[in-house]
């Protein structure tokens, strides 16, 4: 975008496979840390704020991306002038 807008990067499958192996190790690492854990209530609160952004953070982004480089499946569904083989009055 222009100057002072958000910058963005196009993530492919080399990228989301980063992504899940990271979620999975981070799942484990705090299953760890529960079962030798005192403090579970406030290390699940923490988890779940992380979470929550996380989950915005990727909605964002996947959003961005069909938006900029919507998928032909899509395409095929959804014309400028027809939505779904019906084409308007």
């Amino acid at each position: 975008q222009g100057e002072g807008g958000p910058s963005f990067i196009r993530l492919g499958k080399r990228d989301f496979n980063a992504i899940g192996r990271f979620i999975v190790e981070r799942k484990n690492d705090i299953n760890r840390r529960l079962r030798n854990s005192n403090s579970h209530s406030a290390l699940i609160a923490q988890t779940q704020m992380q979470l929550a952004l996380a989950e915005r953070e990727a909605q964002r982004l996947v959003a961005h991306e069909v938006a900029n480089n919507p998928p032909k499946a899509l395409m095929a569904v959804i014309a400028p002038d027809a939505v779904g083989g019906w084409i308007g009055p």
